[in-house]
């Protein structure tokens, strides 16, 4: 990979809270900053020391400091001497029966879709209570009616019924017509960029799953690479994620400029003292795993990953062979192979190794390279300078 364009001491990925206080104060730093997002990004209160990127996907981490992106059909690559992946979390799906048909969909897909209008169903089933309120205010904007709301304990029974796409639904024995289903019952680190930066992981599923370590500096490869805010663990907190996301633009910066971080350092420390859910290594012990209750009427016929097309028989069946962590489980089946990378799998993967008795260092996670989710030859064809 070559630089294709103007490098930046500092690269923040996502411009959610975190990375947006991650960018205030790597310009503070007096940093020549980078803020990508695949959505919008507000300009306003951004020095001009910081350049905004929003529609932009990053779909790869490399050595030496560079990120592979795309926008606006362009593939590009970007090198930064500091990068921090502040990509926030993502929605956890729960395998049923139905789940492969077309419109069984994330929360956050759903509210994507209904804000840019190409939301098209009308009879809704929400399965979980993580949704946020703007959930039903977009359905209901969208002449939507909600169905069926399905908690932990009716999920076990629940399935979904069409041919291609969803055409009904079953709560409590009953069948409801529906267009979708919304899953809504939970939230994970999303963590693919960081991992391709060398993380290493630890089973925290408290704080959504797998978990990266990170240094006294809140690197996670000792070197180039930061993680901040829900990437690095379910925040209970936002403003914690606003303080964490600062910390590490600020040393970013400082590290990028070789400028001394004593200062930085002991501020961090200070934080991760304050904090002790951001060292998950440190914690005693590992709580329930909240995904489990979603996961009581799992059968071995339920497809786990829909993209493979494989079954929770079929994970089981290597998990009982022997095979001790994700990737195991991935050589074994194909399970986490697919266009989504393990994406939605995982998760679930993990909790059943955590389940059968998987020693808590052991379930890591699969591991991640690029393209972080679906790009066509054709645009890596056009990547330029390569």
């Amino acid at each position: 990979m070559t630089d294709s364009g103007q490098g930046f001491d500092v690269a923040i990925i996502g411009a959610g809270e975190t990375g947006r206080a991650a960018a205030l104060a790597a310009a503070g730093a007096g940093a020549r900053v980078a803020l990508i997002d695949q959505r919008t990004i507000a300009r306003a209160g951004l020095p001009d020391t910081v350049a905004a990127m929003p529609a932009t996907r990053a779909w790869g981490l490399f050595r030496g400091g560079e990120i592979g992106l795309i926008s606006d059909g362009e593939t590009r690559v970007l090198r930064a001497a500091s990068i921090i992946v502040a990509t926030g979390a993502r929605d956890v799906l729960a395998p049923f029966h139905g789940w492969t048909l077309a419109n069984v969909v994330a929360c956050d897909d759903a509210m994507w879709f209904l804000e840019s209008g190409t939301f098209t169903p009308k009879r809704i089933a929400i399965v979980g209570d993580d949704a946020t309120p703007d959930l039903d205010t977009l359905l209901a904007n969208g002449k939507c009616t909600i169905v069926a709301r399905v908690s932990s304990q009716q999920f076990a029974s629940f399935s979904a019924q069409g041919t291609d796409t969803v055409a009904s639904v079953t709560v409590d024995g009953q069948d409801l017509p529906a267009d979708a289903v919304i899953m809504a019952i939970g939230r994970q680190p999303d963590d693919a960029l960081g991992r391709m930066a060398g993380a290493v992981s630890l089973w925290r599923p408290e704080l959504g799953g797998n978990v990266p370590l990170r240094d006294e500096l809140l690197r996670v490869n000792r070197s180039w690479c930061w993680v901040a805010g829900d990437a690095a663990g379910l925040l209970h907190d936002p403003a914690i994620g606003v303080e964490e996301g600062a910390l590490a633009g600020e040393c970013a910066a400082l590290m990028a400029l070789g400028k001394p971080t004593g200062n930085i350092a002991g501020s961090i420390a200070q934080f991760r003292a304050a904090h002790p859910d951001r060292v998950p290594e440190q914690a005693e012990s590992r709580a329930d795993d909240p995904l489990a209750a979603w996961l009581r009427g799992l059968t071995g016929e339920t497809v786990v990953c829909r993209c493979e097309g494989i079954d929770a028989g079929t994970i089981q069946g290597a998990i009982d062979a022997g095979m001790r962590s994700i990737n195991d489980v991935k050589r074994r089946t194909r399970a986490g192979m697919g266009s989504c990378q393990g994406g939605w799998c995982t998760r679930v993967i993990g909790t059943m190794l955590a389940d059968a008795g998987v020693p808590e260092l052991d379930p890591a996670p699969m591991t991640s390279r690029p393209p972080s989710g679906l790009v066509s030859v054709g645009e890596l064809a056009r990547l330029r300078g390569v």
